[in-house]
């Protein structure tokens, strides 16, 4: 769905010509089970709980190689939005903990306030055109509850949703007197093929 798979299509391709290297061509390849898997594996979605997995070990261990701060001139961009009468929103397809990890590392412990809503595990693009009802993230850590949300709050962290229930919960909230839906821009993290 994103260029986030083209690193595992690489390496299925580079599977396969090894593959016929060693053995010749091939009727079919059931590669593609296996690498799958150990993405699966990597990229679990408790990895960062259970710090398991190269990708969220290294994450932890190394986090200034890997990722920067925001400048505090950034921050206050975000800031300057805000004052502005901008809705601000971060829509992730992390989860909920590795969300809240780099975006304490990235903005600080007061991340949550440069935003009007996170939404964590949402699955774009399907979160553009789906309907999964939004998940609250009640605790202090970070960690997802199971119970939908049919009101969100102001700096509030959720999974899952849907744009037509967050553009509702923005025109209400913040455009009521305007009269007309919200214009939206998305600056997405991937690219949808």
């Amino acid at each position: 769905h994103d260029v986030f798979i083209l690193p595992a299509m690489l390496l299925c391709a580079n599977a396969i010509t090894l593959s016929d290297n060693a053995y010749g061509k091939q009727e079919e390849y059931t590669i593609w089970n296996d690498v799958f898997a150990a993405l699966m594996n990597l990229y679990r979605r408790d990895g960062l709980l259970t710090q398991s997995g190269a990708f969220f070990r290294s994450i932890l261990g190394e986090t200034a190689q890997h990722v920067n701060a925001l400048s505090s001139r950034f921050k206050e961009w975000l800031m300057a939005l805000r004052r502005n009468g901008k809705v601000l929103y971060l829509c992730t397809g992390s989860n909920v903990e590795y969300c809240t990890f780099l975006s304490n590392f990235i903005l600080g412990k007061d991340w949550r306030s440069y935003f009007h809503v996170t939404v964590c595990h949402a699955g774009k693009p399907g979160f553009f055109y789906g309907n999964r009802p939004f998940v609250h993230s009640g605790s202090a850590e970070g960690r997802e509850v199971t119970n939908p949300q049919t009101e969100l709050r102001v700096c509030g962290v959720y999974s899952n949703g849907n744009w037509r229930d967050l553009e509702r919960w923005i025109a209400t909230k913040f455009l009521p007197k305007l009269n007309r839906q919200p214009n939206c821009m998305y600056l997405g993290d991937n690219v949808v093929l």
